[in-house]
């Protein structure tokens, strides 16, 4: 078996860290999606409690624009803790 030549050792390790540093993007950017996806809900729960209180309340009060933004911050909390 013959062995590796220095220049050869260096372009082998270079492919490996090159692998390593996809996985790592990748890992990002799906943890970046999950975000994306997090205010995503968070601000289609705000929508449908805004669209409800506007058909029933006619507008919005102080009372609903607080629990707006504790069922929205829920919501992304619950997507960003799922697995």
């Amino acid at each position: 078996m013959r062995g590796l030549t220095g220049g050869e050792h260096h372009q082998r390790g270079q492919g490996r860290e090159l692998a390593r540093g996809a996985q790592h993007v990748a890992g990002h950017a799906a943890e970046a999606a999950r975000g994306v996806l997090a205010v995503g809900l968070g601000a289609a729960v705000v929508a449908a409690l805004s669209w409800h209180t506007a058909r029933r309340f006619g507008g919005m009060t102080g009372d609903v624009l607080g629990a707006a933004s504790e069922l929205a911050t829920l919501a992304a909390l619950v997507v960003l803790a799922a697995r």
